[in-house]
């Protein structure tokens, strides 16, 4: 069972890497968002209002909105898009190959 100790070094973990202001994958929210999760983040590890299970529940809301609106949409209409999936065979199928392999027709 995770303790609380785990789950608030979780929690900073996860802030460091995508939300602080330096962090080296940041995304993409609000600066009032940002602001406001530093500050719960900031109350210690007692306060049972800061890190909890819905810390990142704002944030998360506005990235889903944000890729439903914008640049998930978007990339799906790219070439880029395209190109990964042709490079992954997303939509082969045994009849798209050929049929010289083990997922031919015949028995």
């Amino acid at each position: 069972m995770r303790t609380r100790a785990h789950m608030c070094a979780d929690a900073r973990a996860i802030f460091a890497e995508f939300v602080a202001d330096d962090a080296p994958q940041q995304i993409n929210i609000r600066s009032s968002v940002r602001r406001a999760l530093d500050a719960r983040l900031s109350r210690g590890d007692d306060d049972r209002d800061g890190i909890n299970h819905d810390l990142f529940a704002e944030a998360q809301e506005e990235i889903y909105l944000l890729m439903e609106k914008d640049n998930f949409a978007r990339f799906k209409k790219s070439d880029q898009f395209a190109g990964l999936l042709r490079d992954v065979g997303a939509y082969n199928t045994a009849a798209d190959d050929g049929g010289g392999g083990d997922g031919g027709e015949g028995g």
